[in-house]
């Protein structure tokens, strides 16, 4: 968590707004909150980068780098997750049970429904949406840190998205518990180690000083760019 020189190149309350958003992964690989390149841009971090897109996304140029992007907007693992929670929205609770009992030899499809079961009121309007949103503005970031788009291009493709998302959450907290329910729905993994570890890096979001989740308000004006 950055605790000095917070903000050293000047970006602005919306570019600030957006970096903000991918918090938890960038928490995770202990990266800035408040600079575009989260690990620095010099040659050791860019090929570091250019090695994790391309193991963990497939990606090594700047066209595979716009396709994902686009999934990532328009489909992701949303909407697979709203396709399973609109289809239990329909059940009666005593359906839901012999549905997820009946499906108990499909360990992904069963922890999926228990993991939908349980966030489905919570998470009804936007689903895993910000785990999706999330990775995008990550990617964003990368391609720019590696060179696949340049830093314009990069703040021209989050800022729209950025918007998207602060319609989509009501605040911080709500997009936050909707990336954590994305991440669990993409490991189908529901063990209680796994989630108290997730949740560390929630709760460090909203607890430390410099948090971006704490010193960025949430109602940002983002039309300003």
């Amino acid at each position: 968590m950055t605790t000095q020189h917070y903000n050293p190149n000047g970006l602005s309350p919306a570019q600030l707004w957006c970096l903000a958003t991918s918090a938890i992964l960038t928490e995770r690989n202990g990266g800035r909150h408040d600079t575009l390149h989260s690990n620095g841009n010099h040659e050791e971090e860019i090929t570091s980068l250019q090695h994790v897109l391309e193991r963990d996304w497939s990606i090594s140029s700047k066209k595979d780098l716009l396709d994902t992007l686009q999934w990532l907007k328009t489909e992701g693992h949303n909407v697979g997750y709203m396709d399973l929670q609109h289809q239990l929205t329909t059940m009666s609770e005593t359906a839901i049970g012999h549905y997820i009992h009946a499906n108990r030899h499909n360990s992904k499809l069963h922890s999926s429904l228990i993991l939908i079961k349980n966030y489905r009121r919570r998470l009804r309007k936007g689903g895993i949406r910000a785990w999706d949103d999330g990775r995008y503005i990550s990617l964003c970031r990368w391609g720019a840190t590696t060179g696949f788009i340049s830093e314009d291009e990069a703040w021209s493709l989050m800022i729209p998205v950025g918007q998207q998302i602060q319609r989509s959450f009501k605040d911080w907290h709500n997009f936050g518990i909707s990336y954590i329910a994305g991440r669990q729905y993409w490991q189908s993994q529901l063990s209680q180690e796994h989630a108290e570890t997730q949740m560390e890096y929630f709760y460090t979001l909203f607890h430390e000083e410099y948090s971006p989740w704490r010193v960025t308000a949430w109602h940002t004006d983002l039309n300003q760019e």
